[in-house]
């Protein structure tokens, strides 16, 4: 798509009484945020997940109240992006460790060497090393698929009543050399059976302003006309703008804020960059080793030991990320379009 020339930097007022509000620009990373005021130079985020969440501070340096009515966000480039993305996801059913491998990307992987070391976790917080397990294999991009099925019941709880010591086991992932600890599978010995602890709350995302993006037909241009964010005389105040794209993408943008038709000072020097990527599963991409959920509830209730995104509708419906499903969790605010 050809792009427009961005409208003019800035726009000179003569009226010193009448000055400008300037603007200090952030960005929102998984609820932190980075200040910078180096407006001039591009910034890049690489490992933003599902959303970007614009956040940008307004400070209010008149002589009057004001009113933040429109916001104009312009793409200066956009285009798709591919990655793999190995997750593995553990849990127990019924008596039985299980660990999937899934490529939550959308690229084929590399081969992956992978030892699995099983440990057993002891009274004071020491470990001892029981027995490894190795494997390889390469995924295509959503694929799942099992690499540990170990029933504790036989020659696992037989070494652990013998050794009264041994309160839990864990699993230990190494891949390419790069380990991770799975999180502690207790043994109540009162019957004989291993169970992890329980597992905290998730977090919904936040109900702002909100541009629906189709990577493969977008617009250069998107406006909010109906802001109406007041700020009092020298005072600060942050408007919110998520981006949530249809499909992983490469952006860069800039952010133009008005106030009674005036361009705001300093509003579209910032030019951010993002990588964004869309997961194929429900699943928490932040983290390369999770516990139990949705996802291993659904394969291990099918007994799937692989799976290929796309094969049954069922199972694609209840594990696989829904651009809707994000959606239902904004307030979305009515976009307007201009001709180019």
């Amino acid at each position: 798509m050809k792009l427009t020339d961005l409208r003019e930097i800035f726009e000179v007022f003569t009226s010193i009484n009448n000055r400008i509000p300037e603007v200090e620009q952030n960005i929102v990373l998984d609820n932190d945020y980075y200040k910078e005021k180096l407006f001039n130079k591009p910034r890049k985020y690489d490992n933003l997940y599902n959303f970007i969440h614009n956040r940008t501070i307004i400070s209010n340096k008149s002589n009057k109240n004001i009113l933040i009515n429109t916001a104009r966000f312009y793409i200066n480039c956009l285009k798709k992006y591919e990655y793999e993305e190995i997750i593995f996801n553990y849990g127990l059913n019924e008596q039985s460790s299980i660990i999937y491998a899934i490529n939550n990307g959308n690229l084929a992987s590399t081969k992956k060497y992978v030892t699995i070391e099983t440990y057993a976790y002891l009274e004071g917080g020491n470990k001892k090393f029981i027995q490894s397990f190795n494997t390889e294999f390469q995924l295509l991009d959503g694929e799942i698929k099992c690499v540990l099925e170990e029933n504790l019941e036989s020659e696992m709880k037989k070494i652990f009543m013998i050794n009264n010591n041994y309160i839990g086991l864990f699993h230990k992932i190494i891949v390419n050399n790069v380990s991770t600890e799975c999180m502690v599978c207790y043994f109540i010995r009162e019957t004989g059976l291993f169970c992890y602890g329980g597992m905290g709350g998730g977090s919904s995302l936040p109900r702002i302003n909100l541009i629906e993006l189709d990577v493969s037909d977008y617009r250069e241009l998107y406006v909010f006309n109906n802001l109406n964010l007041e700020i009092s005389i020298n005072q600060m105040k942050e408007i919110d703008i998520h981006v949530l794209p249809n499909e992983s993408c490469q952006i860069d943008y800039s952010i133009e804020y008005y106030y009674h038709n005036k361009k705001i000072k300093y509003s579209d020097k910032c030019v951010e960059s993002a990588i964004v990527k869309v997961p194929q599963f429900k699943l928490n991409p932040a983290s390369s080793v999770q516990f139990h959920g949705f996802l291993f509830d659904v394969l291990v209730k099918d007994n799937i030991k692989r799976y290929q995104k796309g094969e049954l509708f069922h199972i694609d419906k209840q594990i696989c990320a829904n651009f809707n499903d994000l959606k239902k969790d904004f307030i979305i605010t009515e976009i307007g379009y201009e001709d180019d």
